[in-house]
């Protein structure tokens, strides 16, 4: 399939053919859900996923919605709560957060002096916006009691991953323990979480070191946090600091070099695996 079409959302940056590298911070902003959510999105569609970077001013909330899609949110900066299958957590920095597909949800920032900003990524079998939901007490209520009965035994299909199971929603992803990641001859570790459609992984790779050349048959996305050094995709090798968004087509060579120790979002799509 190409990424030629044009996006599944209105005003979305829609991958091209071959078009590897973004900086976050050019991607025209969108509104991250019409009807539900005060926030602006930078968003960039692929072929299998896509990913945004979402700013969710001070002392506001999203109404309750859901979405087709299954959803991460990684928060970034900002403290707040999310609620899902009526169930409320508090967010901060590396908190995760899942939303299978079609659970009710909606967050909240805790500050007013404060932006919640979080990096978001969701499969393409739905656009970006979601769809608000004017009973979301009954039907989250509903929702928890089936996730509840469905038990807690779906293995991992990824190694190394950790599977999300029925009903849960939110990980510190600070307390888990980091994995090796990557390739033979890698020297990147992280936490990797496997959904239903996706996986998402925070990765730190010390200064110095590679992840060597490699390809896989799924799509991925990279998103630097922090450090410095450079990533390849093909022939095309670019400096790579924080804000550099990265897609890597299936099937393409890739490989990621630190100069000064650097941390990353990465996200892969299962439909190939």
């Amino acid at each position: 399939m190409s990424t030629e079409a044009g996006p599944r959302t209105p005003g979305v940056h829609r991958a091209a053919a071959g078009e590897a590298f973004f900086r976050i911070e050019a991607i025209p902003t969108v509104p991250a859900g019409p009807t539900y959510s005060p926030g602006i999105a930078r968003c960039v569609e692929g072929e299998c996923s896509m990913v945004a970077l979402v700013r969710i001013p001070g002392g506001t909330r999203a109404m309750p919605h859901s979405h087709p899609n299954e959803q991460w949110t990684l928060i970034l900066e900002g403290r707040g709560f999310h609620n899902c299958y009526g169930e409320t957590v508090a967010t901060a920095p590396f908190g995760l957060v899942y939303d299978a597909p079609g659970a009710i949800h909606h967050g909240w920032s805790e500050d007013p002096g404060q932006d919640v900003v979080f990096f978001t990524a969701k499969d393409t079998s739905h656009g970006l916006h979601g769809i608000r939901d004017p009973d979301a007490g009954a039907g989250a209520a509903a929702q928890a009691a089936a996730a509840r009965a469905a038990g807690c035994n779906l293995p991992a299909t990824v190694a190394g991953a950790r599977r999300v199971q029925p009903g849960e929603h939110f990980f510190a992803l600070p307390g888990l323990e980091a994995a090796p990641l990557g390739p033979p001859g890698s020297e990147v570790r992280g936490r990797l979480m496997e959904g239903e459609r996706t996986t998402l992984a925070l990765a730190d790779l010390p200064a110095g070191a590679r992840c060597p050349a490699h390809a896989h048959a799924e799509e991925e996305w990279i998103y630097i946090l922090a450090g410095s050094g450079s990533v390849s995709v093909g022939e095309d090798r670019r400096e790579a600091s924080p804000g550099l968004l990265v897609r890597i087509a299936p099937g393409t060579v890739h490989d990621i070099a630190a100069d000064a120790a650097m941390r990353f979002v990465s996200v892969k799509d299962k439909r190939n695996i």
